[in-house]
């Protein structure tokens, strides 16, 4: 995506005042070292803590094992390697003690902060991959999968640091399941809660959010949205214990109360997409970063109970030479308690910065003659979170807000997957401020509406997700006749025959369709047998169905493309047409 502009610079809204101001640090000598941003010599930021009480940061680097402690201005002073798997990171209270998980070393490793030597190290079990951690309720707790590959389902447990005792999370007796290491949150106004959420693409699982309380010897569930129509990417606890913030495919920002986490609703400005981090500090203010490279916000800032930024960040591009794009924003992290915002940003050639942003103070500004500044118009666009079929075309309607006419914006177009976005339209809006574009649908695309911005208007953005399902059809042959079982139409094949059926279906790199067998027993379907199938360039998949087939069973079987299972996630989950069948002698 083509970057509009790429200004370092950030936009500070006091009432209805703008005011520009710089990215960069709290004093000279760290903005002198920053210059371009710090460059980490690192694979991936994984995870962070932040260490107040030395003022250093240490950095996880999950692909190469090591950790990096650098000062506030990201001047690494020491790295450890030799931590294989090495992501969630959790700093004790007092800062006395640094807890890393370690997923291929299957344990979690405590370490001293300000050298990074290990001072203690906790086995789980060659089954367990640790990798997320949370403090809460006076235990270390960790989220895990059982794979290396985070292929199979998840899980949570936790460890007492005095005694070191492990317990694992028994969720026989809760509807509560989670696919890979679910990531753990806690706030400081709620010490004994801890919410545990699904960051997978699971179709069944990703998204659910569990709330328990650790207060007492063993957790207990006091929430739960063990279902959810939406993923979630991340999210993070309000300070006081009370809500939960999040997002999950695309552009909305939802929030939610920790007692319903169920119950979401759209906030926090929801103007902007492709959302990546959100933290929120210690006094309640929140950060959001946001994965553009589109002149868009790249990083906004939030006071305290409120859902309007009162500052916006935009990194700029530090691989001209590889992109015509800005960087994006992988991680934001609040300095607890303090101003700064630590934003770690990487360009198109892997490379990761830090940018250190000065948050806003929370102070009501003086009374001044009153300059003149430019009004933010609201504009929207719908519609929104739609699920069509393949190949539908769909019509958006932007609407701008501003009272005057003659006034021109942008419809981008933003197919998942590799393809660049596009311009739809660009033009005036008519005189009800509302302007059109259709697009043909063939992968989930964000579509954003940009106003560029006048004399008398600040520039604005809005976008929306348009979900869109693939194409698929499956095709059995080899049967001998076709009948109706009730109202039912069957193949019926021999019982010494083995069906061969073909599935085509919308091609992407790498993509499988998924077979889904289910026999007829006791009056039910139950699921006899499930396979992914790899598609050939054109969309091609073809299976036989061997073994033993008993006369007189009946069956039937679909193909599905699962998001994230079946190979990508640039479409939205589809489940083809039931076919059925049953064999003779």
């Amino acid at each position: 995506m083509r970057k509009l502009r790429a200004a370092l610079t950030a936009v500070t809204v006091l009432g209805t005042a703008a005011v520009a101001v710089a990215v960069g640090t709290l004093d000279a000598s760290a903005s002198t070292e920053l210059g371009g941003g710090a460059l980490l010599p690192v694979s991936i930021v994984s995870d962070v803590a932040v260490d107040t009480t030395r003022q250093r940061l240490l950095i996880s680097d999950q692909n190469t094992g090591q950790l990096v402690r650098t000062t506030y201005a990201g001047k690494v002073e020491t790295t450890k390697t030799a931590l294989p798997g090495v992501d969630g990171l959790a700093l004790s209270a007092d800062s006395g003690t640094l807890y890393a998980a370690m997923a291929e070393a299957h344990a979690i490793v405590a370490l001293n902060p300000e050298t990074l030597a290990e001072t203690g190290r906790y086995e789980l079990g060659a089954t367990v991959y640790p990798r997320t951690l949370a403090l809460a309720g006076g235990r270390v707790w960790f989220g895990y999968d059982g794979s290396a590959d985070n292929g199979y389902v998840g899980n949570f447990g936790s460890f007492d640091v005095a005694g070191g005792s492990v317990a694992f999370h028994d969720a026989t007796a809760e509807r509560t399941a989670f696919h890979d290491a679910p990531k753990l949150l806690t706030a400081p106004g709620a010490p004994g809660t801890l919410v545990v959420a699904d960051v997978s693409n699971n179709a069944v699982t990703g998204g659910a959010v569990a709330v328990y309380d650790v207060s007492g010897a063993k957790e207990r569930l006091t929430a739960n949205s063990s279902s959810s129509a939406t993923f979630v990417r991340d999210a993070a606890v309000t300070a006081d214990g009370a809500s939960l913030i999040g997002f999950g495919v695309g552009c909305p920002i939802w929030r939610a109360p920790v007692a319903s986490p169920y119950a979401r609703v759209a906030g926090y400005d929801n103007t902007i997409c492709t959302p990546s981090s959100i933290d929120v500090n210690t006094d309640g203010r929140i950060a959001i970063g946001y994965n553009n490279s589109d002149g868009t916000t790249d990083v906004a800032l939030y006071p305290a109970g409120s859902e309007t930024a009162d500052q916006e960040f935009q990194l700029p591009n530090t691989a001209p030479e590889n992109k015509p794009v800005p960087d994006q924003t992988g991680k934001v992290v609040w300095e607890p308690g303090g101003k700064r915002v630590f934003t770690f940003g990487y360009n198109y050639k892997a490379e990761w910065r830090l940018w250190v942003l000065d948050g806003p103070e929370q102070t009501v500004p003086t009374t001044a003659p009153p300059p003149v500044v430019r009004v933010r118009p609201s504009l929207t666009l719908s519609p929104a979170g739609t699920v069509s079929a393949y190949g539908t075309t769909v019509t958006v309607t932007a609407r701008l807000g501003a009272t005057a006419t003659n006034r021109v914006v942008e419809i981008w177009a933003d197919p998942y997957g590799t393809e660049p976005a596009r311009l739809l339209r660009k033009t005036t809006v008519d005189a009800k401020g509302a302007l059109t574009a259709s697009l043909k649908l063939t992968r989930t695309t964000t579509v954003q509406v940009k106003f560029a911005g006048d004399a008398k208007y600040l520039p604005a953005t809005a976008g929306a997700v348009l979900n869109t399902k693939v194409a698929v059809a499956l095709q059995g042959s080899r049967q001998y006749k076709t009948a109706k079982i009730g109202t039912v139409s069957y193949r019926y094949y021999r019982k010494t025959v083995h069906p061969y059926f073909v599935t085509t279906m919308t091609p992407y790199p790498k993509r499988k369709q998924r077979l889904i067998f289910e026999v007829a027993s006791g009056g039910a379907w139950k699921t006899w047998r499930v396979l992914d199938v790899p598609l050939t360039s054109a969309g091609k998949s073809v299976f036989t169905l061997t073994g033993a087939h008993p006369a007189g069973a009946r069956y039937r079987v679909r193909a599905a493309y699962l998001t994230g299972t079946s190979g990508d996630t640039v479409n939205y989950p589809t489940y083809g047409a039931y076919q059925y069948f049953t064999f003779t002698v």
